[in-house]
């Protein structure tokens, strides 16, 4: 063969490497998503992307074998041709020229490997990484074609394959199309990072994955912050109570609260009269109440509150007695974040003070102090940030009394009887921040 020509084909060669290093790193590192919504808005070209991406082992096949072709090529003819060309551009005497041929072979060799491996290997790999859809979109349909060809080829040497890797689980695995949950946390912390998703998307994405993890005790009202009133009691007694404790709905109970016969809710008094409110026991206008365990999943939760059509739970403990309320709303705010009505305080329940700690309250739920604060907590048996203070001490909290979490200090600055209201939260580290009791 003439030199020019060899050296053309050489070059030809090394661009068919590249051709299929491009398309197969693209294959590969193509979404589906991307490639079905073109295909939906009609492209050919995509569609034909998707059936290559199902079937994506027999076409990687076939970028291989194409790959393993050129660069056979590349031996035969490339090293060869680069070879005579530097035998005619340095000439040398008849005594050298063994030693010539050695330096000169090794020197064809090196320039043919340093070539394809930068534009026939590196150039498109990089491409393909950062421009995946663009250039599967430009090399589907000729390794489609390419594929057919060979196809015979393919099924032998994927075939083997296939006996080679059998032993180690891994024959006729189709390509992973799902994800995991921390992968789909990962990517969408990722596409937020990256400017793709807004914050608001990327928290309500954050929230719908770990939605179904989430069990009704960590979301309820707490027994100790239930307003209820007594059965024997009298509409115009739950009115009084509403003007000092304004809520829309009461729990009605019988004896105590481990025994809630009903709920009532303050719409269903409007219109009475004061004579007919003095008159009229709570009794008597109270709705039915759902009582579900507080190991209930919230998914499952929201669901029974659409299918049953009640806005509010009463949850029980292991024991059969009443743990606390959860209302649809509770539930939702663990998608969409906090929901305000007219009668929820204004009061934030973490809020920074001017020395950088924070006045944390003490029904906190201990996932929105690590959203907030950015607490790597270690898994912990508690829901709150007042239970898990309280769990730390091991005995009824004081004013004053303090305990570290995880590189934070949390200082009791104030109580509800036994129960612990707030806490000041700072980090372990800063200066003049009193040692655990």
């Amino acid at each position: 063969m003439e030199l020019g020509w060899a050296l053309v084909l050489t070059a030809a060669l090394v661009l068919v490497t590249a051709f299929f290093v491009a398309a197969e790193y693209s294959l590969v590192r193509v979404r589906e998503t991307q490639l079905a919504e073109l295909a939906e808005r009609g492209s050919t070209i995509a569609a034909l992307g998707q059936r290559m991406a199902r079937r994506i082992d027999e076409y990687i096949s076939a970028t291989q074998v194409g790959i393993t072709a050129a660069n056979l090529g590349l031996g035969i003819v490339g090293e060869p041709a680069v070879f005579s060309v530097i035998a005619r551009l340095f000439p040398v005497d008849a005594e050298a020229e063994g030693l010539f041929h050695a330096i000169a072979f090794i020197l064809a060799f090196a320039i043919v490997t340093f070539v394809t491996i930068v534009i026939g290997e590196l150039a498109p790999k990089y491409l393909a990484l950062h421009a995946p859809l663009r250039l599967l979109l430009l090399t589907a349909a000729p390794l489609f074609a390419f594929t057919q060809l060979v196809r015979p080829f393919i099924w032998a040497v994927g075939g083997s394959a296939r006996l080679v890797v059998r032993p180690f689980g891994a024959a006729n695995r189709a390509r992973e199309a799902t994800y995991s949950e921390e992968e789909l946390r990962l990517l969408v912390a990722a596409s937020a990072r990256s400017g793709v998703l807004q914050e608001s998307e990327r928290e309500l994405l954050s929230n719908v994955l770990s939605f179904a993890d989430k069990v009704v005790r960590q979301v309820m009202v707490p027994r100790t912050e239930i307003v209820a009133v007594e059965a024997n009691s009298t509409v115009a007694d739950v009115t009084e109570l509403a003007q000092k404790h304004p809520f829309t709905r009461y729990p009605v109970y019988r004896e105590d609260l481990d025994n809630v016969i009903g709920v009532v809710h303050v719409r269903d008094l409007v219109g009475m009269s004061p004579e007919q409110a003095r008159r009229t026991r709570v009794t008597q206008v109270m709705r039915r109440v759902v009582a579900v365990p507080e190991t209930m999943h919230l998914d499952r939760a929201l669901a029974e509150m659409r299918r049953q059509r009640v806005p509010l739970f009463l949850v029980i403990d292991e024991f059969g007695g009443t743990a606390g309320l959860v209302t649809m709303e509770d539930v939702l705010e663990e998608l969409v974040g906090e929901l305000e009505d007219e009668f929820d305080k204004a009061a934030p329940l973490i809020r920074k003070q001017d020395d950088g700690s924070f006045l944390v309250d003490g029904l906190t739920s201990l996932d929105d102090l690590r959203e907030r604060l950015n607490v790597e907590l270690s898994d912990e048996p508690y829901d709150t940030v007042g239970g898990l203070v309280f769990g730390k001490l091991g005995r009824l909290a004081r004013i004053g009394d303090s305990v570290e979490i995880d590189g934070w200090r949390a200082e009791v600055t104030a109580m509800d009887g036994r129960r612990i209201a707030q806490v000041r939260v700072r980090s372990a580290h800063r200066q003049g921040v009193p040692r655990s009791q």
